[in-house]
């Protein structure tokens, strides 16, 4: 998306968090000088999903696609 709209190439910041004897794994992504992260924190064999998670939030802020819908409140 970025290279079809004369964007400079995405930067992927892979984060991790040392959490008892285990690392949860989350990523950070650049675009247009705007920095999106990732919602959730991951295993270390599910660290691409990191970044597709904060890929999909910077395109939501690009207001390529929509956010996620709000849940109601109760």
């Amino acid at each position: 998306w970025c290279r079809s709209n004369g964007y400079r190439p995405p930067n992927w910041q892979i984060i991790s968090d040392r959490r008892g004897g285990r690392t949860a794994w989350s990523c950070t992504v650049t675009v247009q000088g705007q920095t999106c992260q990732a919602r959730f924190w991951y295993d270390g064999a599910f660290v691409n999903n990191a970044k597709e998670d904060a890929s999909e939030r910077a395109l939501q802020m690009l207001g390529v696609i929509p956010p996620p819908p709000v849940p109601p409140q109760v």
